[in-house]
């Protein structure tokens, strides 16, 4: 039923990235056979620091598995373990970091914890996340049907122009070329891409999002793309979200039934069809084209400063903020518009989940751009 769906929503919309998103069903489906999770007491999770590995106690029974970045994160966070004392341990001394550990959650005795694994036969498994045992979990694979369901079902003629996942989050980029709005006063004097040559016309767009391991729940904001560069305008200050909270579970293996799945298929459902009848509308969209006009009125006088201290905040790498610079200066535009374009620009240039923070953030702090253009301190 869910391939042939999907096989339905391809055959009616214009997608770049048809195979990127045939190669995202795939992805998810394996992903999905190798979920293996479980609730556990603290006690029955162990680390030993030396082979960097989980065990996991359960029985007779010890299974092994190869922590990721993000849940020596989440253990680091479960057990006030400041992070970059953590690290160092880890780095210099694992047998202490072991015991810093396995002391803490021996201490936790009446705590239980949700362990997302994937569980690969004959080869090391994956430790992805430590997270509270009242996680409600919306998987993505079901995240992605019933949003496409979902969009079908509202008739609406859409391009997909992303179909990623990552490590940390699944990601849907929907655009609607049928609703757009001529910006030539904003985006005058604005270089863009040349190779592009498609004028200064914005479209309406969704991003759809979510998360498997507790960094954010499913989530639809607005995106709109600018034609001129592909620049990204996304707004997450009106988005449309589930945050992954539900009833506390019992230990033992977990085995999703038809109808906790149904429950979250519909929730799935519902909000994305809000969120496009919302978003997908000439209204909306000339209602954040306002938001950045509003940028245009803002000179900037220290762009070094603003970029700096922007990035700093996003926690952009040093790397990309120069590269940030490099597009306001190339780019025409001195104004607080610029260093909007200038971001969302290089934005393209960096993973999906670096992307995804700095398209929604830049947005939210055009408001904040004057304040911060005032001279780097030279101390």
């Amino acid at each position: 039923m869910e391939q042939e769906l999907i096989a339905e929503v391809e055959s009616k919309i214009d997608a770049p990235v048809e195979n990127e998103l045939a190669n995202l069903v795939v992805k998810l489906e394996e992903q999905r056979n190798m979920k293996y999770d479980l609730v556990l007491p603290a006690g029955s999770i162990e680390y030993d620091g030396v082979s960097d590995m989980i065990r996991i106690l359960q029985g007779n029974e010890d299974t092994l598995f190869k922590p990721t970045e993000l849940f020596h994160d989440q253990v680091s966070e479960k057990l006030e373990i400041p992070k970059t004392y953590y690290r160092r341990m880890r780095s210099e001394f694992p047998e202490l970091l072991e015991d810093n550990v396995n002391s803490w959650l021996s201490k936790k005795t009446k705590t239980k914890y949700l362990l997302r694994t994937f569980k690969y036969p004959g080869v090391e498994s994956v430790a992805r996340a430590m997270l509270s045992n009242s996680y409600n979990i919306i998987d993505n694979f079901d995240v992605l049907t019933a949003a496409l369901e979902a969009i079908d079902a509202m008739g609406v003629h859409i391009e997909i122009t992303k179909a990623q996942v990552t490590d940390k989050r699944l990601y849907l980029h929907v655009t609607c070329p049928e609703i757009q709005i001529q910006a030539d006063e904003l985006l005058k004097d604005y270089r863009g891409r040349s190779e592009l040559g498609v004028g200064n016309g914005i479209i309406a767009g969704v991003c759809i999002s979510n998360s498997e391991l507790g960094l954010g729940g499913y989530e639809v904001c607005s995106r709109a793309t600018i034609l001129k560069c592909l620049n990204g305008m996304s707004d997450r200050d009106g988005r449309f979200r589930k945050v992954h909270l539900g009833a506390k579970m019992d230990n033992g293996v977990i085995e999703w039934n038809d109808s906790v799945r149904q429950k979250n298929y519909e929730l799935v459902i519902a909000q994305t069809k809000q969120a496009v009848s919302t978003y997908l509308s000439k209204d909306y969209l000339g209602q954040q084209i306002k938001k950045l006009e509003a940028a245009s009125g803002i000179e900037i006088e220290h762009p070094t400063a603003v970029i700096e201290r922007v990035g700093l905040e996003l926690n952009i790498a040093e790397s990309h903020r120069q590269a940030i610079l490099s597009r306001f200066i190339k780019g025409g535009q001195t104004n607080g518009v610029g260093i909007f374009n200038a971001f969302t620009r290089q934005a393209q240039e960096m993973t999906p989940d670096e992307q995804f923070e700095c398209e929604g953030s830049i947005f939210q702090m055009i408001p904040r751009l004057k304040s911060m253009d005032t001279p780097l301190s030279k101390n």
